[in-house]
């Protein structure tokens, strides 16, 4: 399973996301630009490569393909209302 963790660096998310990658799958961790350093490390920490905590690159392309993989996520999450 797939999944997409909006602050994967943040306060909830830098512990969620290693919970995440236990379950297997790839997550996909929206990051700020400035946190991009802090989610390398992380990274480390957890034990994943860039492939398994990955971060998407945010195009209209990509929004559509998010909805497709996560259709119940929130409306705010995949740019959909």
């Amino acid at each position: 399973m797939n999944y997409f963790v909006t602050g994967g660096t943040g306060f909830i998310g830098r512990f969620l996301v290693p919970k995440l990658l236990d379950r297997g799958g790839k997550v996909f961790v929206l990051v700020r630009p400035g946190s991009v350093p802090k989610l390398d490390a992380l990274r480390e920490l957890w034990g994943a490569s860039p492939e398994q905590a990955t971060i998407p690159s945010v195009t209209e392309a990509f929004l559509s393909q998010a909805y497709a993989l996560f259709p119940d996520s929130p409306a705010v999450c995949t740019g959909r209302r």
